[in-house]
């Protein structure tokens, strides 16, 4: 069960990391298309805000998960997100 999971998990997170990263280059496009109308400037900052509190998550989600990987399958060597 350690070795499925421990296989599944970088995948999980490249495609979550990807998804953070189109998020944010989304949010980045809108604001640099707003052309200084408030309401799509707002628009555009809340999505560039979600997606660093998204990025904040996935990077606690890491920590979380190699301590649980470590301590409860007996996994040592960790995982590599790349490579």
């Amino acid at each position: 069960m350690g070795e499925v999971i421990s296989e599944i998990v970088p995948i999980m997170f490249s495609v979550a990391g990807a998804a953070m990263v189109l998020y944010f280059l989304f949010g980045a496009f809108k604001y640099l298309q707003s052309r200084g109308n408030k309401e799509e400037v707002a628009a555009a900052q809340n999505i560039i805000i979600h997606a660093v509190i998204g990025f904040i998550i996935l990077m606690f989600a890491f920590l979380v998960l190699q301590f649980l990987l470590s301590s409860l399958f007996n996994i040592k060597e960790g995982f590599k997100i790349i490579g």
